[in-house]
């Protein structure tokens, strides 16, 4: 290279290069062998103690040869320079003369003024206010910090919309034109008790350097959310070494979302489970799916070989062993376990034995129900008007919900208001489909008149409420939360029939079976001689067996939860040959168990650990390391997706109407900044990091330094 080239070579660096050179430059380990060249007939390589002597002097191994490095940086005339300053130096036989003979390179001013140059570089950047142009301008510093105090306040009136999870912007984004907003208005009042503030508000340095303009909270945001609270939680995930991925779909505005989320085990032996990031999908096939959790695991520089665990719902796009997200991600990453979220459990079996013709017929019945009630401000007046006349201790406000396609615990409400309801739901669909009940006891304007289809959809909705066999099933399906073993035997079911029979009385009905047809495939036929005999063959015993044929498949590592080992001898080789390479020493597992066991056997029951996430944490990882191995991955499997969850209901809470329009990244920080609302934001640490990214013309930080 020519001086040219070398020169315009450090005139690109940047003063972090130049401060990483100067200060960690490479060094020859004590036992390296520098390699030999023939000069004048002899071998000749260059000697280690030579660096010791000269402190400046540097050696390049892909070059053989030494710089001096102060002069390769700081030289300010290098054109008529050569070796040592723009080349290397690799006449061994000739050092000690070049170096500091008569005319050494030792005896040069400009070596003299190029080792004052650095040392003086080095000092000012490890020590800032220490250098001259903040000694020597009081002002400059003065400034810094009073931008500094005006970003704060700023930087507080952002965290403050987003953990609130608030809109920021108003009619207008000028601050005296009609409602400024949240965001403007806060700084509004934080400006009454700050003067500085109340000055940038009025009377900014310059106009178009206010910090204040959607681009300028963009940036803000986007650097909390992702480069201080995502960046913390995942240098934690990459600590753990391994971690479970947790993902569902969400639809919002008509855009599919992607809920990403993680659970590890942190250094504290805590677990977490933590919200990462939106992905917006245009697709929502196992594929699709599959491919953007690769891309978030790469974009976050999270091996993807150290995922352990998959937690998602059973939709087929997640679930499917051939194609599904787990099977395709189970190519990259083959311990990475699929975890059905227990949380849908329930949901499934029930909609499993929903498959039963009579359970089926019921909850549409339910549901046809619910909305012909409360898609009709009339007829829901209708209905709480009979309520309150009928039942003037009536607790709850709305007489019916809609039943809950997701949370079973939803829906099992909306069955207890509908089973509290039934009565009156009779006695409000007599008026509308009969004209029944006209006799002055009810507000005339509640009861009519009513449409044609109306009477005609409310007459069969009665009947199909007056049938015995959905009054049945209702009382079956709404005590299914009951142990299931038992509602098996005939005499708890009788508890449930008697139930019925009340329920039926209230409203008229009496206890009766369909007729018996030889060829009846369409519904259940089993002989019965009484109503009660029927509905329990029929109807109770195929929809409990439904629930029982579910396989509850628990991991093999809770064995050693001390609770469990102390009571039971599970063998947990099949965990161990799968997890063999993240084992320190799989071959003395077993007497780590036994010595894990013992350590347990005479200790009070209520000093043993009963979970996973207890026992870790008693667990000593120099004494049981796989053991505690194990334990670990444990902790990480997933239990349930509820951190998808409850993600996507911030995500219905910041992603309104009226800020539908969202920019994906602006969306993902503020979702980060409201869920973890109690996490410590470094204000100082997020102003240095806008100052390197968003240098503007307001001074944030000292530029003889970055």
């Amino acid at each position: 290279m020519t001086p040219d080239q070398v020169w315009t070579k450090i005139y690109e660096m940047s003063e972090a290069q130049k401060i990483h050179l100067a200060t960690s430059h490479y060094k020859p380990p004590p036992n390296f062998r520098f390699p030999t060249v023939q000069m004048n007939g002899y071998s000749r390589a260059f000697q280690a103690q030579w660096l010791k002597q000269y402190s400046w002097l540097v050696y390049s191994q892909e070059l053989d040869g030494v710089f001096c490095l102060p002069c390769a940086l700081f030289c300010s005339d290098r054109y008529t320079k050569g070796s040592l300053v723009n080349s290397p130096f690799t006449k061994w036989v000739k050092l000690s003369d070049t170096l500091h003979g008569k005319n050494g390179h030792i005896h040069k001013s400009y070596h003299d003024d190029s080792v004052m140059a650095m040392t003086t570089f080095i000092k000012s950047c490890k020590n800032p206010t220490a250098t001259i142009p903040c000694h020597f301008s009081n002002s400059l510093q003065i400034a810094i910090q009073e931008n500094r105090q005006i970003l704060k306040r700023i930087i507080q009136a952002v965290l403050f919309c987003g953990r609130q999870c608030i809109g920021f912007r108003g009619d207008g984004e000028h601050q005296d034109f009609g409602n400024p907003g949240n965001f403007i208005a806060f700084l509004r009042q934080l400006a009454k008790a700050d003067p500085l503030l109340e000055k940038h508000l009025s009377v900014p340095q310059r106009r178009n350097s206010t910090y204040m303009s959607p681009m300028s909270q963009n940036e803000i945001i986007n650097i909390i959310g992702f480069k201080q609270i995502r960046e913390g939680i995942l240098q934690e995930i990459r600590e753990s070494s391994m971690y479970t991925v947790l993902a569902d779909e969400v639809s919002s505005h008509n855009v599919e979302q992607l809920a990403f989320c993680v659970r590890f085990v942190d250094t504290d032996l805590n677990i977490r489970e933590e919200f990462l990031d939106f992905h917006r999908m245009e697709n929502t096939s196992g594929a699709a799916i599959a491919d953007a959790i690769r891309s978030m695991l790469r974009k976050f520089n999270v091996p993807l070989e150290n995922m352990r665990g998959q937690g998602y719902d059973r939709a087929a796009a997640m679930s499917s062993c051939r194609v599904g997200v787990q099977a395709r991600l189970k190519e990259d990453s083959p311990l990475a376990t699929f975890t059905h979220c227990a949380g849908h459990c329930l949901n499934l079996v029930i909609a499993k034995a929903c498959s039963l013709p009579a359970i089926r017929n019921m909850v549409d019945t339910l549901k046809e129900a619910c909305l012909f009630f409360n898609w009709s401000p009339k007829r829901e007046g209708l209905l709480k008007e009979v309520i309150n006349k009928d039942e003037h201790n009536a607790k709850k406000k709305k007489p019916l919900l809609n039943l809950c396609k997701t949370r079973w615990a939803e829906r099992h409400e909306a069955y207890q208001h509908f089973n509290d309801a039934f009565p009156h739901l009779v006695t409000t669909l007599e008026i509308i489909a009969h004209g029944l009940h006209l006799d002055g006891k009810y507000d005339a304007q509640h009861t009519g008149p009513w449409s044609s289809d109306t009477k005609k959809r409310g007459s069969s909705l009665l009947r199909a409420l007056l049938d015995f066999q959905f009054i049945v099933a209702f009382k079956l399906i709404n005590n299914v939360q009951d142990t299931y073993t038992n509602i098996r035997r005939g005499e708890v079911f009788e508890g449930y029939y008697d139930l019925a029979c009340l329920m039926a009385r209230k409203v008229d009905v009496q206890p009766s079976m369909p007729r018996a047809v030889v060829r009846q495939v369409h519904r259940a036929n089993a002989p019965a001689t009484t109503p009660e005999q029927y509905y329990q063959r029929n109807l109770a015993f195929p929809f409990i067996d439904h629930i029982l044929k579910l396989e509850v498949t628990s991991s093999k590592l809770l064995a050693l939860v001390p609770s469990l080992i102390i009571e039971k001898n599970i063998d947990i080789s099949e965990a161990v040959n799968l997890y063999h390479n993240d084992l320190p020493s799989p071959e003395l597992v077993s007497s780590e168990i036994m010595r894990w066991r013992r350590q347990f056997a005479d200790k009070a029951i209520a000093d043993v650990p009963s979970s996973c996430a207890a026992a870790i944490k008693m667990c000593d990882e120099e004494m049981f390391p796989n053991v505690f191995t194990l334990l670990k991955l444990a902790c990480t499997l997933p239990v349930t997706s509820c951190e998808c969850e409850r993600s996507a209901s911030v995500l219905r809470r910041l992603n309104t109407y009226a800020r539908c329009t969202m920019h994906q990244e602006r969306l993902a920080s503020l979702a980060l900044i409201h869920i973890h609302y109690d996490t410590y934001i470094d204000m100082d640490e997020t102003i240095n990091i806008y100052a390197d990214m968003y240098p503007r013309r307001m001074q944030l930080k000292n530029l003889i330094y970055n």
